[in-house]
């Protein structure tokens, strides 16, 4: 015996050496261990993990019986021999029971070996029967599994075709429960009328035919048709007489009807591979030509049977025929490869006829057998290509020499941007070459100004969203070059494909920039003089008003006093005017809402009216006017608001005087000014009016400022002039 444990609990090492003696007298090799307490025997089972316990019966710390106890309380199986000085019949049976395989008295220690052999032969043979029990069981629970668990159906039937047997799968294929099957008719319950003597006739000839599979419609509890797959074998008794059948039922519904749906696609298949205009060629592995569509003799003038088991080498160049045949190897070993690519196929009378290729694989079970390829006439496309190409060719030479960037920009559908077409401007303008930007607009992205970037992305977006015309100024910096200005007009054109692009131009402005600002600058400070200007006019005419004022103090004839008092007033009204413009933003217009009542109000004071006697009420939109027309206006309204507080209310009366300023249906500037005076007599034309004033305000009205004027007297007097005032027009 090879490698043999033997762990000897003893505490008398002359009865351990005897026994190892006699052991080896008969040929056995083993290692041993001897222990004589119980947390050493312990251990040893553990770590040394003996094959064979030989123990002596009684000891003063440990015994046999013990180390019996502990050593059957463990799982794996130990065999044990009692190894003592003396045994009686009755301690014999004891220890035998108790587990013992075997007991040696040591006055005869030479029968030792012998019942080493005897345990060990025993052992093994016990635990090979075991194994094989083991074995059995498992492989019947398996077979049970397998059974139960078939994802076919299983069934068995006897001789008068009534059901013995089914799983599971069966059931659940037909609709049935177990309970509902057994007994039955199988043919009857599980398959249609016109087949019930096919299938009696098939069990019937088991004897003659002990194995076959065949295909058949069945019929579920539901009442729906299904096919099934029958493999079919012979049952037989001990005797070897044929007792039934048994059989395997696959349910393949599904897969007959692939292959209808199967034989209906192949019939469009070779209806549209056969008036399709494409070119459909299919190919074994090898490259031979297995089918290829009606439409080759179109296309080459080559008939089918010209071309099928020929190579596809023989319908190509040389080039094309090592290209595509290239391609398909790399598919073989599962390189990737082009999606599509162009080959050139020779036509019966030896023309190169140019067509695009498109190939997938055929497979039949998992295997690749060969190819289909797609091949479209790409003849009129590279003639097209050609002339764009000389085009392109064209529009460089024309665009060498511009300056400027004439351009093709591109938004494309995932939102990334590209300059399929740039005129060699491009290198003025952003620093890069056209190839540059073909299919990436980092080139460009990365010299825009930062402060601008934001600024002409969200305008490219905006004009992609609305379709609207592009049109932006924005800085470049091209490194080595100082920052630049960059005027760029373009307009949008959504394609068919959801992508935009934008055909338009980009020049450079940066002297047009600096001229602006040079000009913006003069602006300013010319705008600054002519504040100082008005400044100093209003200042001049108001020493004018007060000089006159001074001299005005002096005259004794009121009459005269009067008219002076009446020129001070115009001439505060039009300083008033230049007051405005020193105070407005642009110099250029005034706001006559503000200047009406500032003159309404400053002639109530002149006048020395109180506001309780004479009430002054506006209604007055916020309208500008530039000075041609503030000046004589600023001469018109003093006239007419000094004469009613001159004669509208004799003897201190009271009243209101309204005013009214808006803008029209036709955009004309509308004045009205009305008081609750006493108004004028019936019978008074006011244009004829020997008052100097007053011809004043009509010459002014009409002739100068190209208005209207006309007055109602109705319950007081009411004056309404309307012009006309180019908002837009400037004077500085």
């Amino acid at each position: 015996m090879k490698n043999l444990k033997i762990l000897f609990v003893e505490d008398l090492l002359t009865d351990v050496e005897i026994a190892q003696r006699e052991i080896s007298k008969e040929g056995i090799k083993f290692e041993h261990k001897v222990v004589d307490t119980e947390e050493e025997f312990k251990k040893a089972l553990t770590e040394f993990r003996p094959d064979l316990i030989i123990s002596d019966y009684s000891m003063p710390k440990f015994d046999g019986m013990r180390a019996l106890k502990i050593t059957r309380s463990r799982i794996d199986y130990i065999p044990l021999i009692i190894l003592t000085g003396s045994m009686n019949e009755e301690t014999a049976v004891t220890c035998m029971k108790a587990g013992a395989d075997d007991y040696v008295i040591k006055e005869k220690i030479r029968r030792l070996p012998f019942a080493v052999k005897e345990v060990l032969e025993k052992h093994l043979t016990h635990k090979a029967k075991k194994q094989a029990l083991q074995d059995l069981n498992k492989s019947e629970k398996k077979y049970r599994l397998l059974v139960r668990n078939l994802n076919e159906g299983l069934m068995q039937v006897a001789n008068n075709d009534r059901i013995l047997y089914v799983n599971q799968a069966l059931c659940d294929i037909f609709g049935y429960r177990e309970d509902e099957l057994i007994g039955k008719f199988g043919y009857k319950t599980l398959f249609l009328s016109v087949d019930h003597d096919f299938i009696k006739e098939k069990n019937s000839l088991r004897s003659e035919i002990p194995y076959e599979k065949y295909e058949i419609k069945g019929r579920k509890k539901s009442g729906e048709i299904i096919w099934l797959n029958i493999s079919g074998s012979a049952v037989k008794n001990d005797n070897g007489d044929v007792v039934g059948s048994v059989g395997l039922l696959t349910d393949i519904t599904e897969r007959k009807r692939a292959e209808e749906a199967m034989k209906a696609s192949e019939i469009k298949y070779r209806s549209l591979a056969e008036n399709t205009s494409d070119l459909i060629v299919v190919i074994d592995l090898q490259g031979t030509i297995t089918y290829i569509s009606r439409s080759i003799e179109e296309e080459t003038g080559f008939k089918e049977d010209e071309v099928i088991g020929k190579n596809i080498k023989t319908l190509l160049t040389e080039d094309s025929g090592k290209f595509a045949l290239n391609i398909l190897q790399e598919r073989l070993v599962g390189k990737k490869y082009k999606s599509t690519f162009e080959v050139s196929l020779i036509d019966k009378t030896g023309q190169i006829i140019p067509f695009e290729c498109g190939t997938s694989s055929i497979s039949e079970k998992g295997k690749l057998k060969g190819f289909q390829i797609v091949a479209r006439n790409i003849t009129e496309r590279k003639l097209v290509e050609n002339k764009i190409r000389e085009k392109d060719i064209q529009f460089r030479k024309l665009s060498k020499n511009v300056p400027d960037l004439i351009f093709q920009f591109t938004r494309r559908t995932d939102g990334r941007y590209c300059v399929p077409i740039a005129s060699e401007g491009i290198k003025n303008i952003f620093g890069c070459m056209p190839e540059d930007v073909i299919d990436d607009f980092s080139p460009i992205a990365k010299v825009l100004h930062p402060e601008d970037q934001a600024r002409v992305i969200n305008d490219i977006e905006y004009s992609a969203k609305h379709l609207s015309n592009f049109t932006c100024e924005f800085r470049v910096q091209i490194p080595g070059r100082p920052d630049q200005w960059i005027l760029s007009n373009s307009t949008p054109e959504k394609l068919p494909d959801g992508s935009i692009t934008w055909y338009g131009f980009n020049a450079n402005i940066t002297e047009r920039k600096l001229i602006e600002e040079k000009i913006e600058k003069s602006l300013i400070e010319k705008n600054i003089l002519l504040k100082e200007l008005y400044h100093r006019t209003k200042n001049n005419m108001q020493v004018i008003a007060s000089m006159l004022k001074l001299q005005a103090r002096h005259l004794g004839n009121k009459q005269l006093h009067n008219s002076y008092q009446e020129v001070i007033t115009k001439i505060n009204s039009m300083a008033l005017v230049h007051q405005k413009l020193y105070e407005a933003q642009d110099l250029s217009s005034i706001n006559l809402k503000e200047f009406i009542s500032e003159v309404a109000r400053n002639l109530q004071k002149s006048y020395r009216i109180k506001g309780t006697n004479i009430e002054l009420k506006f209604n007055l939109q916020k309208v500008f006017v530039n000075i041609d027309t503030a000046i004589p206006l600023s001469l018109v309204i003093t006239e007419l608001i000094s004469n009613v507080f001159k004669h509208a209310f004799p003897k201190g009366g009271k009243g209101i005087i309204k005013l009214n300023l808006f803008e029209d249906n036709e955009k004309k500037v509308v004045l009205e000014l009305a008081d609750n005076g006493v108004g004028i007599a019936q019978n008074l034309n006011l244009r004829k009016s020997a008052s100097m004033g007053l011809q004043n305000v009509f010459t002014l009205i009409e002739f100068q400022m190209n208005g209207e004027i006309s007055y109602l007297s109705k319950n007081g007097l009411l004056w309404r002039i309307s012009f006309q005032h180019d908002v837009k027009k400037v004077r500085i």
